[in-house]
């Protein structure tokens, strides 16, 4: 291999590298507005669903089966835990120790730490921005920012 040709590897490898690592960086605001997409297209079915849900009148299986027959959620992707928390699973990227996930979820009682990908490991939330965030000391890391009434975008790392 000539000098010319190692050159022109290596130019090319650092401009990729670059042009990844700004793919990356710019792809939480791109799922955060998809996430609001999808909120607003769906919200009174989803408000509905949540006050159905947090006052009882709904079955968790029941609230699964209205959103998936509402939208084009697949029932893998929506989780509702005891606190009845709902996690809305809407996409997520990469591989473990780079990965990430996005969605939205409701906080009925607008609890961070009920939030499905909560450990105790996690330091407590601080402010950043118009959200809030969190991290476990690793490359583990939460992003919550309300969207309306207990209803939060999520930007999870992994």
């Amino acid at each position: 291999m000539t000098r010319r040709e190692r050159t022109v590897i290596i130019v090319c490898a650092v401009f990729m590298a670059i042009a990844l690592f700004a793919f990356f960086m710019s792809s939480g605001d791109r799922k955060k507005e998809e996430v609001i997409a999808f909120f607003d297209d769906n919200n009174a079915m989803l408000l509905e669903t949540a006050r159905q849900l947090t006052d009882g009148t709904i079955t968790p299986k029941s609230a699964v089966k209205k959103i998936c027959r509402s939208t084009d959620v697949e029932k893998d992707h929506i989780t509702i835990s005891d606190k009845k928390s709902l996690d809305i699973y809407l996409g997520g990227f990469g591989i473990v120790p780079a990965g990430a996930d996005y969605g939205l979820v409701y906080l009925p009682t607008n609890n961070m730490k009920d939030f499905q990908w909560w450990t105790d490991e996690h330091k407590p939330y601080t402010k950043e921005g118009k959200g809030y965030y969190t991290d476990d000391g690793t490359d583990n890391s939460i992003y919550l920012e309300e969207l309306k009434d207990h209803w939060y975008y999520y930007y999870v790392t992994f």
